[in-house]
């Protein structure tokens, strides 16, 4: 019988790969999740391996934002989250949400950062009330 391997030490292990620049790595893990029958914990890996790259230096966010971002942006959201966790390098995910109306959401393995307008008009509506 094959010995179960922790998320969290595959997680480690994968990291690892990544920041050696070896992506196969991805493709192994998707066999490994098939395999054993675990690819409803995809979302907990993606969040463990994020987790032990921001540990490492390395800061993967989700950006949000109501339309695509100027490069300038960009810069200076990758610089803040440099500067906020004195990281190494900075990975952004950019995707767009028209809903938020303007501003941009920034999420991060172990924080939000919610700057969108939306957020601002929800919070001034629950202070009339």
């Amino acid at each position: 019988m094959a010995q179960r391997i922790s998320r969290r030490k595959l997680s480690e292990h994968v990291a690892s790969r990544l920041l050696n620049g070896d992506s196969s790595v991805i493709t192994q893990l998707a066999a490994h999740l098939v395999e054993t029958r675990r690819t409803k914990e995809a979302d907990l890996y993606v969040y463990d391996i994020e987790a032990t790259l921001l540990n490492k230096g390395v800061v993967v966010a989700d950006v949000v934002s109501a339309r695509h971002l100027a490069q300038e942006t960009k810069d200076a959201i990758a610089s803040f989250l440099q500067d906020s966790y004195s990281a190494d390098r900075v990975e952004l995910r950019q995707s767009v949400d028209p809903l938020l109306i303007g501003g941009v959401r920034v999420g991060t393995a172990d924080a939000e950062y919610d700057a969108s307008l939306r957020r601002r008009l929800t919070k001034l509506q629950k202070m009339k009330v």
